[in-house]
């Protein structure tokens, strides 16, 4: 038996493709406070820890705290504002040449066609 016409590979669709997808929620304040709660409980097993890692944890606490409150821009991106400016400077500038001497301008362009009259 023969395929009819309109289903035969020529004219097939490829089917849909389904996925799994389970949006996550990071919360950074609750695994701050968990991470400070296993710290002290394991201080507290322990009794005291090395005295490397506490420097170290301390200097991580102080390097995200510092990058939170910190809001500064980046050397590239300052680069890259100052460029913009120099260029919209530039343009503001011709255009304000062009404004200026467009009356002249116009006036060559209408002196030069020879209109009979």
């Amino acid at each position: 038996m023969q395929k009819p016409f309109f289903k035969s590979r020529l004219f097939k669709l490829p089917n849909h493709k389904k996925f799994d997808f389970s949006p996550r929620y990071y919360d950074e304040d609750k695994e701050r406070l968990e991470n400070k709660k296993a710290e002290i409980t394991r201080q507290i097993n322990e009794g005291k820890e090395d005295k490397s890692v506490q420097i170290e944890s301390r200097m991580r606490e102080q390097f995200k705290a510092r990058s939170q409150t910190t809001n500064y821009m980046t050397n590239s991106s300052y680069w890259s504002n100052i460029r913009l400016l120099v260029i919209f400077g530039i343009l503001m500038i011709g255009f304000y040449y062009i404004y200026i001497h467009l009356d002249e301008v116009l006036l060559a362009l209408t002196k030069s066609k020879n209109i009979p009259r």
